[in-house]
């Protein structure tokens, strides 16, 4: 399966900022991705309204593996925890 991967930076209303990827099937537009990114912060308890800003740009695309494939399959996207998220959900 080939997926695009979304560089996503968000920053938070505290000050925080994330670093993460989205990955999505291949051809999927950008505010997908946007929609998803806010989608998994609420599955790790951070509300839109605490997001001050973000940045969702597609970087490029690449073969996914079984495990992103399983989540794109059942959740319709995959996450690659980067820099400032917590402990890999």
């Amino acid at each position: 399966m080939k997926i695009d991967v979304f560089d996503t930076h968000v920053m938070l209303a505290n000050g925080q900022c994330m670093h993460f990827d989205i990955l999505l099937p291949a051809g999927s537009p950008r505010d997908l991705a946007n929609r998803y990114a806010l989608k998994w912060l609420g599955s790790i308890a951070i509300e839109p309204e605490a997001v001050s800003q973000q940045q969702c740009h597609y970087c490029h695309s690449e073969g996914a593996t079984p495990e992103q494939q399983r989540s794109i399959h059942t959740q319709g996207y995959a996450v690659i925890q980067m820099e400032g998220c917590p402990a890999p959900v």
